[in-house]
């Protein structure tokens, strides 16, 4: 399925501690203000680095990544806002395709989404990743499904936006990252994918269903990822 080194980020610590701490002879080195750990996990050659939060600080993280340590797959791991109804907190969605919700030439005749330069708004995910992850979380006894990650500069805490972004680009899940990540991806030929457990709906609710699930879909996510590359 992958030959060679796995890249995974994640953007906060929470999202990426749990794999670092399993990690065998973990080699720490600092870029660009940015921390990869490369080392071994279950047998298979791994890096990982907590981007921080929004799509700018996980688009440096992937080409820095990419660049120096040549992966042959990146997974972005975390935590994500659930806005179909058919999924609820702690679920898993990985993702077949991204979109930036929060790019728009629509004034110029493009869809919303739509980047002038690449002719797209979607980024299509690794399907054999896919297929893997969604496998290791139903063997985990999770629920999972594929589905579309939108990502956005924005925490999405209000109904109205989270039923516009669902209608608009048929997405399940909203978070920061994935679609930066796989835009980078895209134009540097790294497969990829984005794995999320929603740790809140996404709604007017939605923080305070945050701070109580994340340290929870953040932990789960990682379990995921670890039976994974287990399975490998």
């Amino acid at each position: 399925m992958i030959d060679g080194r796995i890249g995974i980020i994640g953007a906060m610590d929470v999202e990426v501690e749990g794999i670092i701490e399993r990690m065998v002879s973990a080699e720490r080195r600092e870029i660009g203000g940015s921390v990869f750990y490369s080392g071994k996990l279950c047998g298979h050659d791994i890096v990982v680095s907590q981007s921080g939060m929004g799509k700018v600080a996980s688009a440096v993280c992937a080409q820095t990544m990419i660049l120096e340590y040549s992966p042959a797959c990146l997974i972005n791991t975390g935590i994500g806002g659930t806005l179909s109804h058919d999924i609820g907190v702690l679920d898993v969605i990985v993702a077949e395709r991204v979109v930036q919700h929060d790019f728009d030439l629509t004034s110029w005749g493009y869809k919303p989404g739509e980047i002038q330069e690449l002719e797209r708004a979607f980024f299509e995910c690794d399907k054999s990743v896919c297929d893997g992850l969604c496998a290791a979380a139903k063997k985990l006894g999770i629920k999972c499904r594929p589905g579309i990650v939108a990502s956005g500069d924005q925490f999405i805490a209000d109904d109205a936006k989270k039923a516009w972004i669902r209608d608009t680009f048929g997405a399940d899940v909203c978070e920061m990252e994935g679609a930066a990540i796989g835009q980078v991806c895209y134009m540097r030929g790294v497969p990829f994918c984005v794995l999320r457990t929603m740790s809140d709906g996404g709604g007017d609710d939605a923080k305070m269903t945050y701070d109580t699930f994340k340290p929870i879909a953040a932990r789960q996510s990682v379990d995921v990822i670890v039976e994974f590359i287990k399975s490998l």
